[in-house]
């Protein structure tokens, strides 16, 4: 008898594992609607446009990532991003085949908001729904707090292949929190109707349910989506009201703005009004004003017979909701039987057990209010998971990482620190008011000289790296909202190569992040993305040793040559051609939207080149924006002081989305003598021309071209 009971219960287990559609939305309309919410163009937050803007994704959501779906199976294979998401859907109800044990995560996605304590709102075996989407990192897989810790994870790992392996993780997690708040908008979901069983293949278990219409829908579910696009309910993320009972969370840390778009405890049962604001949970609206098949106008009071009417569509008698009612206008709401007719008038009193059920016309008035709230309310999901952000701009100096020496091996060694400002731009004003940052540098590396001109230029395949340093060991720092906090890493252990090439800055916070008066995550996770320069040259070049002699450029830099300009001229002495050496040339680099002058005083300089010889030049090598100002003072040069613009090189790919192509955007040097120059100061003689000259000319004084110059000269070392 004891092995009969166990087939028994064996066989019903398999059944329940074998088709979960019951359980919710059929897995391929949670595709649609994460799928739909995912891809460019989505007019809630724009996922897409986030990546390649906040993450450096060059594709955004098309950019693929390795992962591991199958974790009795750990294979990777590689998606697309707003795949992961997409998956993520599915994967809740329907983990990857043979994985039989996780289907029961179908047991974790019911709530009915009516239900005070979260350990009877649920399923029985399950935990509530909001319970399942909270609970701790390791507990279930894909939690908030695992999507959370994987995407933290992601983005301080230097290894590119667990970078990845861990990015998918993150959003395929998203995408299954999507599908517990999509969940909350079937009405079985919400009005404790378990429909457990579903269907098994070729036997209708039930007789009809809204998620099976949606399923039927098939291919029609896109333009349904597009049909109710001008109709998306995006609620407030509200911080500042207390959900619901805590009481048995114990361990469990939960999201208050996440918990609100599930339930906000507005809705009590009988004031269903209130579903119809803003400030309303998605399970409130959905409990309030629609029917499941067991609970048709039982259990609960609203949505309420005595607020319906008869209606006939196309030959079928419907109820709907009538327009002075208190909640959602639906119609049709039900429909009843065929025999209405024949009851009321032989037997009157049956009319308060009116018989009512639900059919595809139903469904679809439902889908046409549910679909939209479940939308706007999955996109909520990714807004509040990505809502930290942080803005990098340039630190006083006006450089991000600057040297002046020339390594030994510069496809390994050169920048040995980064500065820079960084400031919280969060939405909705929420404070960073506690936590650690680290700064990720992300870059390639030429296998040759980038600070020379190549034809061709070489299209190099090179690696991704990346550099990961902590700003020290405190969790207690504050990225301000209301001024930018300057902050430099060491990066002696991991130097940024002077040859590198994509660069790219994160700055990763993790810790408190909210309002004083609201809710604060205690471990929140925010980015600052910025693409930077690649490493640019700044030269102050002494060419005095040439002077332009009446439009001919002639070697002054030694006596020979002084004598023959001097001749020329018909000078009595070289006084006004000879050669200068420069002096205490103070350098300054600033914003572009803020030049500063360069001065010797404290603080108006970044560095001094001490002397410029004639005919040779000091280098220096920095990171910065793509646009940015220079000034030099000096006492030795007429010119005391200058402020002029500067640009930073770019040596990176570039993705043309329109044509699907990747482009390798590089800059071209300027030769000069025989050498490439990007920014310098340039120290060179006036144009000279004798008095018969000038009268042969119109008084017009010619300058010769000083880039025909082909003598080379010496690098000067600071």
């Amino acid at each position: 008898m004891k092995r009969m009971i166990c087939v028994i219960m064996m066989s019903l287990a398999v059944v329940v594992c074998t088709d979960p559609e019951g359980y919710a939305l059929h897995t391929d309309t949670h595709e649609f609607i994460n799928e739909y919410i995912a891809t460019p163009g989505f007019t809630g937050f724009n996922l897409h446009q986030h990546l390649k803007d906040n993450l450096g994704f060059l594709k955004g959501v098309n950019q693929r990532l390795e992962g591991t779906p199958y974790w009795w199976l750990p294979v990777a294979m590689k998606m697309p991003v707003i795949d992961w998401v997409k998956k993520g859907g599915t994967y809740e109800d329907s983990p990857p085949v043979f994985s039989a044990l996780p289907y029961l995560r179908c047991f974790n996605h019911f709530h009915d908001p009516l239900v005070a304590d979260l350990a009877e709102a649920g399923l029985g075996p399950g935990n509530d729904a909001i319970v399942w989407a909270h609970l701790p990192k390791g507990r279930q897989g894909f939690s908030w707090h695992d999507a959370r810790d994987a995407y933290f994870n992601a983005l301080i790992t230097e290894d590119a292949y667990e970078r990845s392996i861990l990015f998918s993780s993150a959003f395929r997690g998203l995408g299954q929190l999507m599908h517990l708040v999509t969940d909350m908008s079937v009405p079985e979901h919400v009005r404790a109707d378990v429909h457990m069983m579903g269907s098994v293949p070729g036997i209708s278990l039930v007789y009809s349910d809204y998620e099976s219409h949606l399923k039927k829908k098939g291919g029609d579910f896109p333009l349904l989506l597009d049909a109710v696009s001008s109709s998306i309910a995006f609620p407030q993320l509200l911080s500042d009201s207390t959900p619901l009972n805590e009481t048995m969370l114990e361990e469990v840390v939960i999201m208050k703005p996440l918990v609100n778009l599930i339930d906000n405890d507005v809705f009590g049962g009988l004031n269903p009004e209130d579903t119809l604001k803003g400030k309303i949970g998605i399970s409130e609206y959905t409990n309030a004003n629609f029917l499941s098949p067991d609970t048709m106008f039982r259990h609960y009071a609203f949505p309420s017979i005595d607020e319906c009417e008869i209606v006939l569509h196309e030959s079928r008698k419907y109820l709907k909701i009538t327009q002075e009612a208190l909640g959602e206008k639906v119609d049709p709401l039900a429909v009843v039987s065929y025999l209405y007719f024949w009851r009321t008038c032989y037997y009157p009193h049956a009319q308060e057990d009116l018989p009512v059920g639900l059919d595809s016309a139903c469904y679809e008035e439902y889908a046409r209010h549910l679909i939209p709230r479940a939308v706007g309310y999955s996109s909520k999901v990714l807004n509040y998971f990505f809502r930290g952000r942080v803005e990098i701009s340039l630190p006083d100096d006006g450089v991000y990482a600057f040297t002046d020496t020339l390594p030994q091996d510069p496809s390994r060694e050169g920048f040995t620190s980064i500065r820079l400002k960084a400031r919280n731009v969060s939405e909705d004003g929420e404070e960073m008011s506690g936590g650690s940052i680290h700064l990720v540098v992300q870059y390639s590396v030429m296998s040759r000289d980038p600070f020379r001109n190549y034809t061709p230029y070489p299209m190099e395949n090179n690696e991704v790296r990346y550099c990961v340093v902590p700003l020290d060991d405190c969790t207690d720092h504050v990225i301000p909202a209301d001024d930018a906090r300057e902050l430099e890493f060491d990066l002696s252990g991991h130097p940024i190569p002077l040859w590198a090439t994509d660069v790219y800055l994160f700055v990763v916070y993790r810790g408190r992040l909210g309002s004083e008066d609201g809710y604060i995550e205690e471990d929140a996770v925010a980015v600052g993305f910025k693409d930077i320069s690649e490493p640019s040259l700044f030269d102050v070049v002494n060419a005095t040793d040439y002077a332009s002699i009446e439009g001919v450029c002639l070697y002054v830099g030694d006596d020979q040559g002084l004598a023959l300009a001097q001749d020329l001229l018909g000078m009595d002495s070289p006084e006004g051609i000879t050669p200068s050496t420069f002096f205490d040339i103070f350098i300054r680099f600033s914003s572009i939207d803020a030049p500063q002058d360069a001065s010797p005083a404290m603080g108006s300089h970044l560095y001094v080149v001490p002397v410029v010889e004639p005919g040779t030049y000091t280098r220096a090598y920095l990171l910065s924006d793509y646009e940015f100002a220079f000034s030099f003072y000096s006492l030795s040069s007429s010119y005391q002081y200058r402020t002029s613009a500067c640009s930073g090189m770019r040596n990176q790919v570039h993705y043309d989305e329109t044509h699907d192509v990747f482009i390798r955007r590089h800059s071209s040097l300027d030769e000069f003598r025989g050498v490439g120059f990007w920014n310098r100061v340039n120290f060179m003689q006036y144009q000279h021309c004798s008095q018969d000259y000038l009268e042969e000319h119109d008084g017009t004084c010619a300058r010769c071209d000083m880039a025909e110059i082909s003598d080379p000269w010496p690098l000067e070392e600071l």
